[in-house]
């Protein structure tokens, strides 16, 4: 009886110990497959974040690089326009103090252009000048034919040196001085000088 008694008992601790020993091995293997998961899903968020860094540091570099050649471009452009200014403006404003040293240059001028526009217009034309006095005598002692033909000159209150030149028929106005002509050429020669200092470095460089 005791025998029996005894066998059931080893063989119930038997049947407990391996279920347990089962359990604790399924636990055990359910942790480790997690643990396996947690890793690699861990793995691929890393890979994934390295991969975007990687992605952001290389458009960053692109929009930094960018940027550093715009700048330098328009500081080059920026350069370029200085030099070309401080040039044209030296050598237009030293041509035309040369070429208009006096006021009798610049009267030539001013009867040049009255017997050009009488010409195409074919009437009088008017010009309005604080010199009205010296210019006048101008024309009576060089282009006398022309207050004949319709060239008249008024005094008006103005900058010395300032003409305005209008056909009698009116539709547009000549403003002639010494600023008039340097602006005038400061234009038309900027573009051209501007091509001659540049082009040809822009050209090597493009090569």
């Amino acid at each position: 009886m005791n025998d029996k008694i005894q066998a059931l008992a080893e063989k119930i601790y038997k049947d407990g110990v391996e279920k347990a020993t089962e359990k604790a091995d399924q636990i055990i293997a359910s942790a480790q497959a997690k643990r396996e998961e947690i890793i690699a899903q861990a793995q691929k968020e890393a890979g994934e974040i390295i991969a975007q860094a990687n992605i952001e540091a290389e458009k960053e570099k692109e929009r930094t690089g960018s940027e550093i050649r715009m700048s330098a471009i328009s500081a080059k452009e920026a350069l370029e326009t200085e030099i070309t200014n401080l040039l044209t403006d030296q050598s237009v404003t030293a041509g035309i103090e040369e070429a208009i040293a006096t006021p009798e240059a610049l009267y030539n001028i001013i009867v040049k252009m009255s017997e050009q526009m009488i010409k195409e217009k074919g009437n009088e034309v008017t010009i309005s000048t604080a010199d009205a006095k010296q210019l006048t005598d101008y024309f009576s002692n060089k282009a006398g034919h022309l207050l004949e033909q319709g060239v008249k000159i008024e005094s008006v209150q103005g900058t010395p040196e300032t003409f305005d030149i209008a056909p009698k028929s009116g539709g547009y106005k000549l403003s002639v001085s010494k600023g008039a002509f340097i602006n005038y050429f400061k234009e038309f020669l900027r573009p051209t000088l501007r091509e001659l200092l540049f082009t040809e470095d822009s050209t090597k460089s493009e090569a």
